[in-house]
């Protein structure tokens, strides 16, 4: 697989790196005196035998919860695992399912056949070896919705049968489990059983030896791991009550960890001088979660469509520092975005060129007002409207806007929360120096979200919030606008208005619902902007149907290029993700989806903290 290029952020900041010194000589150690031939010396660094992961999210139970996932990355070995961005790489498995290998296949009722190959060379801790009973077991103990079927082929190889909306990198996620162990015993109270307190015996780097609930617990290494004894013996991970107590027991020593599952933009200004101190390094970064602005862009229910014309969103765009409102929101330590999709992602497109841009230039959005026919009416700053109306895409009608009409519109986002409230100023300043009045109604987060709330609704002009990344980026569930079928003739998939009069609709394949909330799907879709247009229809289908990496990377990237042209929403910026470490903690590799212990094995210890630079 290839990733697009990266552009992480992530960021390592201690007071000897900023001084550039790390490289050098140490302090208060006197040069060697010239002699005539240099004297070989061997010089052996300890590393550390223990190391403390603390965070403030003890779990439950570590079967069948994905709370539990930092501690599984240190205990379990899964079919596949993380890469550090959004992709995935085969760890109990030879290699990743793809059609290439002929290891994934989407079946003639649409669900997906996905062949497994295991590695033979496991063992778990106990010195007994590893097979795909123990696969299949780690399946049955933890189902998911995804996982339809499972078949054992051989020892080391399982065929599964998955929805036909599951997704990559098509494994199921469910660790495996020892069934050398767990024979016997009844698949739905493995996850109740003293085995799931206490993973002993392990596949991954370590082995769970001890729990003392709300403590801690502790973990040593795996002698037969697959992948060689990690660096660090044993670790324990501390159970703090609050994230101002762990960095608190980060910057007095008691932690070498701080968990980015824990710390917040709160803790960052005792973070940051336990770093001038040189007591910490922080790691912090764009995360999984991204803010963006909808725009609606096809209101109904009598709303006055401001947005239905795209240059007004542009407009928008240009009008917003979004530079300014990254660096002042998230520190400096994310940037604007130009899609959906990070540029980390492996469904970014290749050549981000391909995406329009919309740098500030407040001259720029009012000469697209002006061209989209909101004009200066009586010298209050707030335009109004003289324009001659539009039409919706995908044969919806026509829109208008009645003359006079101020440029004053209402922007929803949830109550009681800081970030929103910072961006929402903002919003609100650099509108109104291009002649937007912005309303900011702030609606307590359940019933924003509400099925009856004015997101499902869709009764707003402007909706401020934040939706996931995931390794899958789906895109289907946004921004799919209207009913895709299977033409019965041709078997090309085609909108509805393509199909010929003679076909009876409910005699068609329908292949894909619209996702635009609406009474016809008691408004459950999740294309709140209203957006449709017809060849971004079409490769979203495509993105989220094939098999084929590359064939899904350049439909995506198709989709992206539409989507960043009519621009149904606004990408804001990633959320920040903070973590931090003592100065002698080496190896963390931290991204932007998966859990900072994700390469647990790879840590080890430096008491220099140059860490191999």
């Amino acid at each position: 697989m290839t990733n697009a290029p990266r552009n992480m952020l992530f960021c390592t900041f201690s007071l000897v790196a900023i001084a550039l010194t790390g490289c050098g000589q140490p302090a208060g150690q006197s040069e060697s005196p010239a002699v005539p031939t240099p004297i070989p010396v061997t010089v052996t660094v300890p590393g550390k035998q223990e190391l403390t992961i603390c965070t403030t999210n003890e779990p439950e139970n570590l079967i069948g919860n994905g709370g539990a996932a930092p501690l599984w990355e240190a205990v379990g070995l899964a079919a596949a695992g993380p890469d550090g961005a959004f992709g995935a790489q085969p760890r109990a498995l030879i290699e990743l399912p793809t059609p290439e290998n002929g290891d994934l296949l989407r079946n003639p009722d649409g669900t997906l056949s996905a062949t497994l190959r295991y590695r033979d060379d496991l063992t778990w801790s106990d010195g007994q070896p590893f097979s795909a009973a123990d696969a299949l077991l780690g399946m049955l103990a933890a189902p998911s919705p995804e996982v339809l079927d499972v078949e054992t082929l051989d020892d080391f190889t399982l065929n599964v049968t998955l929805a036909r909306d599951a997704g990559y990198p098509y494994v199921p996620v469910a660790p495996p489990l020892p069934s050398h162990v767990l024979e016997g015993l009844d698949v739905e109270a493995i996850a109740n059983s003293a085995y799931a307190g206490l993973i002993d015996p392990a596949l991954g780097p370590y082995v769970m030896a001890e729990w003392m609930r709300g403590e801690s617990t502790t973990l040593v290494a795996n002698p037969h791991y697959a992948g060689g004894a990690p660096a660090i013996p044993t670790l324990h991970f501390r159970f703090l009550p609050d994230s101002a107590t762990l960095t608190g027991e980060l910057l007095a020593g008691n932690c070498d960890v701080a968990a980015d599952d824990s710390l917040s933009v709160a803790d960052l200004p005792a973070l940051q001088q336990g770093v001038q101190q040189g007591q910490a390094q922080l790691v912090a970064g764009p995360g999984a979660l991204w803010e963006h602005l909808d725009f609606n862009t096809a209101p109904g229910g009598g709303r006055v469509p401001y947005f239905a014309d795209v240059r007004v969103r542009q407009a928008v765009a240009h009008a917003l520092n979004r530079e300014a409102l990254a660096q002042s929101v998230g520190l400096g330590f994310v940037t604007p975005l130009d899609s959906w999709l990070p540029t980390d992602h492996w469904a970014y497109p290749a050549d981000p060129t391909a995406l329009v841009s919309y740098p500030y230039d407040p001259t720029r959005a009012q000469a697209l007002l002006s061209e989209a026919g909101w004009r200066d009416g009586n010298g209050d700053g707030v335009l109004e409207y003289a324009g001659p109306g539009g039409e919706y895409g995908c044969l919806r009608g026509v829109w208008t806007i009645e003359e006079g009409t101020p440029l004053a519109v209402t922007l929803v986002t949830s109550a009681n929360d800081d970030l929103r409230a910072s961006i929402a100023s903002q919003l609100q300043a650099d509108l109104a120096a291009a002649g937007i009045r912005l309303d900011i109604q702030a609606v307590e987060p359940a019933a924003l979200f509400d099925p009856q709330g004015p997101l499902a609704r869709r009764e707003f002009d402007l909706a401020l919030f934040a939706w996931p990344t995931a390794p899958e980026p789906r895109g289907d569930n946004w921004w799919l606008g209207a009913d895709l079928y299977r033409h019965p003739l041709s078997d090309e998939v085609v909108h509805n208005w393509q199909l010929e009069d003679r076909f009876a609709r409910a005699s068609v394949e329908k292949l894909a619902p619209s996702n635009i909330p609406s009474p016809t799907n008691d408004y459950r879709g999740q294309n709140l902007t209203g957006w449709c247009n017809e060849a971004a229809n079409l490769a979203i289908y495509q993105a989220t149907r094939a098999l084929s990496l590359p064939d899904r990377q350049a439909a995506y990237a198709e989709q992206q290029a539409l989507f960043a042209q009519a621009l149904p929403t606004l990408p804001l910026f990633q959320h920040l993700r903070i973590a931090a470490h003592r100065p002698d903690v080496c190896g963390i590799a931290p991204g932007p989806y998966a859990p900072l212990t994700w390469n647990v094995a790879a840590w080890y210890g430096d008491p220099t903290g140059a860490c191999g630079s």
